[in-house]
């Protein structure tokens, strides 16, 4: 008995280590850039930009933080992805293919900036007016900006989250 005990008391530290280690899961800092997929996988790019972007529930942890890019040119709206990173993109761009579109919103710590998609080149149907990143293209990446769409890629808060990170390039 005082033997399962102690081994539920190991497993239970164990558990809480790993957790408290890990900064998977930990939520972005304050002036962190980072990239979000919404929690709920069924929601296309059309229908999330129908909603307002306070309303759509983000999944827990960023798909992409600045800390996964190897660096990111203000000018082009590129960014080129650590290998570690490239990895689970290169999952994504596989695993998770919609017609319409993946939305994502791009955040700086806790306040939202723009929703914009991840699209596959081979959708026969075109983009929403908003902000794209093809997903057919390679390493490096673009943000690019469908026609007749707000540019809201050139935020202020968004730039110095970026430079405080290290890795803008202009």
């Amino acid at each position: 008995m005082e033997e399962q005990r102690m081994r539920r008391i190991f497993l239970l530290c164990l558990s809480f280590s790993l957790i408290c280690c890990s900064d998977a899961g930990s939520p972005p800092a304050a002036d962190e850039f980072a990239i979000y997929m919404l929690q709920d996988r069924t929601i296309d790019a059309r229908t999330a930009l129908s909603y307002p972007m306070e309303t759509l529930q983000l999944n827990g942890t960023p798909f992409l933080r600045a800390s996964d890019l190897n660096w990111y040119s203000w000018s082009s709206h590129t960014f080129e992805l650590k290998p570690e990173m490239a990895a689970r993109w290169e999952e994504f761009r596989r695993t998770l293919g919609n017609l319409a579109g993946v939305p994502f919103v791009v955040t700086v710590g806790s306040e939202r900036i723009y929703v914009g998609t991840f699209w596959w080149g081979y959708s026969s149907m075109m983009p929403p007016q908003c902000a794209v990143i093809q997903l057919v293209s390679a390493n490096p990446y673009a943000i690019l900006l469908m026609a007749g769409a707000t540019d809201y890629r050139n935020d202020g808060r968004i730039h110095t989250a970026l430079m405080r990170s290290g890795i803008l390039t202009d």
